[in-house]
């Protein structure tokens, strides 16, 4: 089998993280105020297991399935929380002055609908800069249409901002809108759930849907730390091709899951999931990076006394904006893949 070729989706399957993803992304949630997706994933994750906790920090762990003697236990991760903003001031004359929570490039984002979450929502529209000059990390206006006095007993420094946009279904089996880094993750997670629900499995199998990553990855080290897994598997978007990219440090939307390679991540795991893919026929590609990952394995591996840790990516366009755009077969293929390796992991007793 042509491992780049893009495998059909069946219907029912494609219903079913579509639907995943319109409630997820739905649900508000920047890094620090994750309660939104959090709430979301409580209801989903129900019909896989009761042992469902979310912390004060708002990162959502799950047990699964309980280890028996000599079995693995291992943890699947994807973080829930969104770049947005802050409100910082409200300026005289009604403009809010708002700075970034998490990596926000202020280029992409003006003219866009926001919401502000104040003592009720507003709907606002970020500020267009004068001229060519753009806003800078600290200095993001935003237009509700409303004056300062009015604004004043709504708004206050700290309140969250988000980007408006619902989920759009377009031809050929992609999704486009806001949040899809990281929910898109957090589906396939669903989604290799739903594939081994009613099997037996040689290893114990906890879910973390963690909070705030955009920031630096607290949220998964905290919780990685308590749930103290033997192996884990964390899931984040990557870089898909664009003409504006270098082909060699992107993936390709369509070609299936991405198996990263570095030095944080363990080799003896990340061959596993290559030679799964290979005998099942999954999509893969292969992501290389030279040292840290930029994603919650890095906080995993380190958790602890450590934790032997892989990671497989999702292909994303149009990262960190509200219009981000993800392929619905991709998603399959890194939920497949994890289902893959819950079915054959290895015995934690190699060499890492």
């Amino acid at each position: 089998m042509d491992m780049n070729k893009k495998e059909a989706l069946a219907p029912a399957d494609a219903g079913r993280i579509t639907g995943w993803l319109s409630a997820l992304c739905a649900a508000d949630g920047v890094p620090g105020a994750e309660d939104g997706p959090a709430a979301v994933l409580q209801e989903i994750l129900s019909a896989y297991t009761g042992d469902i906790e979310v912390d004060p920090f708002h990162n959502v762990t799950a047990r699964v399935r309980e280890a028996g003697e000599g079995m693995p236990h291992i943890l699947l991760d994807a973080h829930i929380d969104e770049v947005g903003l802050i409100v910082q001031k409200v300026e005289k004359g009604g403009l809010v002055r708002c700075v970034r929570d998490g990596g926000v490039d202020p280029r992409l984002i003006a003219g866009q609908e926001v919401t502000l979450h104040g003592v009720r929502p507003l709907p606002g529209v970020v500020v267009p800069p004068e001229g060519d000059k753009l806003p800078d990390t600290g200095g993001v206006y935003i237009d509700t249409g409303l004056g300062e006095e009015a604004l004043r007993p709504i708004l206050a420094p700290g309140d969250m901002v988000t980007f408006r946009g619902e989920l759009v279904s377009f031809p050929g089996g992609r999704v486009t809108g806001k949040a899809l880094d990281d929910r898109a993750c957090a589906a396939a997670i669903l989604y290799a759930l739903e594939l081994t629900k009613d099997e037996p499995l040689p290893c114990g199998v906890s879910v973390l849907f963690s909070s705030r990553e955009e920031i630096g990855g607290m949220g998964a080290k905290t919780a990685a730390e308590r749930l103290s897994p033997d192996q884990a598997i964390v899931s984040d978007v990557s870089f898909a091709f664009t003409p504006d990219a270098d082909p060699d440090e992107c993936g390709r939307m369509g070609e299936g899951a991405m198996i990263g390679a570095a030095p944080v991540l363990d080799r003896p795991m990340t061959a596993a999931l290559k030679a799964l893919a290979a005998e099942e026929g999954i999509p893969f590609q292969m992501e290389v990076m030279g040292g840290r990952t930029g994603t919650n394995a890095d906080a995993v591996f380190s958790s602890g006394t450590g934790v032997r840790t892989a990671l497989i990516s999702l292909p994303q366009k149009y990262m960190h904006t509200p219009a981000e755009l993800v392929d619905l077969a991709d998603i399959a293929a890194v939920g497949r893949l994890m289902a893959a390796y819950l079915r054959h992991p290895l015995d934690g007793k190699e060499e890492g």
